[in-house]
């Protein structure tokens, strides 16, 4: 049986850690499972309802350029390499997978160390100076990416174009409830306005303003 490591960027259970934990159940019984996790919380609790899925607790470098922690990656980086290097060596991973562009840096090791690599990208890049160095990063770090739609990809796309070449969109699936398909007929707009939910964090990054300014426009359009 093939064993896959996998990267927590985050001990939390937000939108990007319920992908990666629904890629880890999905890969359970098919592969032998290792997640390093930066911290306790709630994905350790929950993948600790996993017998067959082993946790590693690991102090992964941080992904800020805060001066704190900028000097704490430069002080805490070689032996983390050299601990991380050990550790891949007693696992023997057929595959590394990072979540997200904040596990790209112990990817990029696994990578120069020649095990194969994949990662998950679930955010925009961000534009200027920042963006052109986190998409030079990303487009090295990994032999293969996943991008959760077109949008992002080009964001990093527009500083570093040859990781077009090496990446897929792999949309976010939704799970169904429990009790089935949970299909509802949708509802008939006749006699109203349609209404629009937009669900996810209340946060610049994830664009909420797009669907409210979109709705702006169409109400002139129809006028």
């Amino acid at each position: 049986m093939k064993t896959i490591l996998f990267i927590a960027h985050s001990p939390d259970f937000y939108g990007a850690d319920k992908v990666l934990f629904q890629v880890i159940d999905a890969a359970r019984g098919s592969y032998r499972i290792h997640v390093v996790l930066p911290g306790r919380g709630e994905m350790e609790q929950r993948l600790s309802a996993f017998a067959d899925v082993e946790l590693h607790f690991m102090a992964l470098p941080r992904f800020s350029l805060a001066a704190g922690d900028v000097i704490a990656n430069l002080v805490g980086f070689l032996p983390f390499q050299i601990k991380f290097r050990k550790f891949l060596a007693r696992i023997g991973p057929d595959l590394v997978y990072g979540n997200t562009i904040r596990s790209a840096l112990p990817v990029a090791l696994a990578g120069k160390l020649g095990y194969p690599t994949l990662c998950h990208y679930h955010e925009c890049n961000p534009t200027g100076a920042a963006g052109r160095l986190l998409a030079k990063l990303a487009s090295g770090a990994a032999k293969r990416n996943i991008f959760v739609c077109r949008y992002a990809l080009e964001s990093y796309a527009e500083f570093a174009p040859g990781i077009r070449g090496n990446s897929s969109v792999v949309h976010n699936g939704i799970t169904p409830p429990a009790d089935g398909p949970g299909a509802e007929k949708p509802s008939e707009f006749h006699g109203r306005s349609p209404r629009l939910i937009s669900v996810g964090q209340l946060a610049p990054h994830k664009r909420i303003g797009d669907p409210v300014s979109y709705t702006h426009l169409r109400a002139h359009e129809t006028t």
